[in-house]
C-alpha cells in the first residue's frame, strides 16, 4: 500500500512539472511572437494620413476639443437627470 501511494505521488509530481514546463514554453513563445509582430508593425506600418493632426507624444486633447466637453449646459442637464432619478427612488 505504501509503495502504491509513493508511486502515485511521484507520477503526480512528474505530471505537474511536465504541465508547468509546457505552459512556460507556450508563454515564452507567445511573448516572442507578440514582440516580433510589434516590431514588424512599427517597421512596415504606413504612416498616419495627412488629415490627422499631429500632437506631441503624451499630450491629450483639451476639454474644448473633446466631444461633450464640460460646458454649463451639459452640467445642468446632468444635474437635472440626477435630481429626477433621485426623486423616483423609494
Amino acid at each position: 500500500m505504501n509503495a502504491n501511494v509513493q508511486q502515485l505521488i511521484t507520477q503526480s509530481a512528474e505530471l505537474m512539472f511536465i504541465g508547468m514546463g509546457a505552459v512556460f514554453i507556450i508563454l515564452v513563445l507567445l511573448i516572442s511572437v507578440i514582440s516580433l509582430v510589434s516590431r514588424l508593425v512599427r517597421r512596415y506600418a504606413p504612416e498616419e494620413p495627412a488629415g490627422f493632426p499631429q500632437r506631441p507624444a503624451g499630450s491629450s486633447a483639451s476639454r474644448e476639443d473633446r466631444p461633450g466637453g464640460n460646458d454649463e449646459e451639459t452640467i445642468a442637464v446632468i444635474g437635472a437627470a440626477i435630481r429626477a432619478w433621485r426623486r423616483k427612488q423609494p
